[in-house]
């Protein structure tokens, strides 16, 4: 990253008042009033000037931004530079099978499913947005291209091979491959504080499961932390199990990941 403050044109490092430019948003201020601008770069608070000629070397702005990642202008930024014929960069163009393809080539190389996440923070990819405009949703695009649907979201009841319904897919998917004909088992059992819920208790073993959706908020980190110390506090046999865990090929078993963790 060019730390260098400093007019594209003039080459001053000092705004018009001699003060010392002290960041990319100090110095596209003093271009905007420098005599000597010729309007040849557009300043990226992150990248500093970044020239024209530059940009219009690239085929499309995925393939733009994949060189410039921490980019810190948006699509209404482009949209204002091709009115006013500074570049000539389109979006990518996607369909259906350029859709797949690249969520088979994010699932080869991070070897797992992306969610709609991955994509909107990666311009390498297509949005979300534009996934659902070619698909009838995420999951159904993630189908399409063979691999198992991301299952992440709660609050969708779904009902398991059991009969039971659950308060997710992976739940539901979880009881289907781990749990059903296997083993005893009890949904959403009390904590002793009455605060909390197990998700599964396995009375054979004596285990208490927890499905880590990965949910990525601050609150549902934080909640998950406070119950495993509750569980070591009060020497409870507690297995977290990530979606990833859950969905990986080949399957383990519950004992396996009992092991591994230490609980055995």
């Amino acid at each position: 990253m060019n730390t260098d403050y400093k007019c594209p044109y003039c080459k001053s490092k000092y705004t018009s008042s001699n003060k010392l430019l002290k960041n990319w948003k100090s110095v596209r201020a003093h271009t905007s009033n420098c005599k000597l601008n010729t309007k040849e770069f557009t300043i990226c608070e992150y990248y500093g000037p970044i020239s024209f000629t530059t940009i219009n070397s690239y085929t499309n702005i995925a393939s733009f931004k994949k060189d410039y990642p921490y980019l810190s202008f948006s699509e209404g930024i482009f949209k204002q530079l091709r009115k006013h014929n500074k570049i000539k960069l389109k979006e990518q163009s996607w369909d259906t099978e350029s859709i797949i393809k690249a969520i088979l080539e994010f699932y080869t190389t991070e070897k797992y499913v992306p969610t709609a996440r991955n994509f909107d923070s990666n311009p390498k990819y297509p949005s979300r947005t534009t996934v659902t405009k070619y698909f009838e949703s995420w999951n159904t695009a993630i189908e399409a291209a063979g691999l198992i649907s991301n299952f992440s979201t709660y609050g969708k009841t779904v009902t398991a091979k059991d009969g039971n319904k659950y308060r997710s897919a992976l739940e539901a998917h979880f009881v289907n491959e781990f749990l059903m004909n296997k083993y005893e088992y009890n949904y959403e059992v009390f904590y002793p504080n009455k605060l909390w819920l197990y998700d599964f208790y396995l009375p054979k073993l004596d285990l208490y499961i927890e499905v880590n959706g990965l949910i990525d908020t601050p609150e549902y980190a934080q909640k998950l932390k406070d119950k495993i110390s509750f569980n070591k506090k009060e020497k409870r046999n507690l297995l977290v199990i990530s979606k990833y865990e859950i969905y990986a090929s080949p399957k383990r078993e519950i004992t396996d990941l009992i092991k591994n963790a230490d609980l055995l």
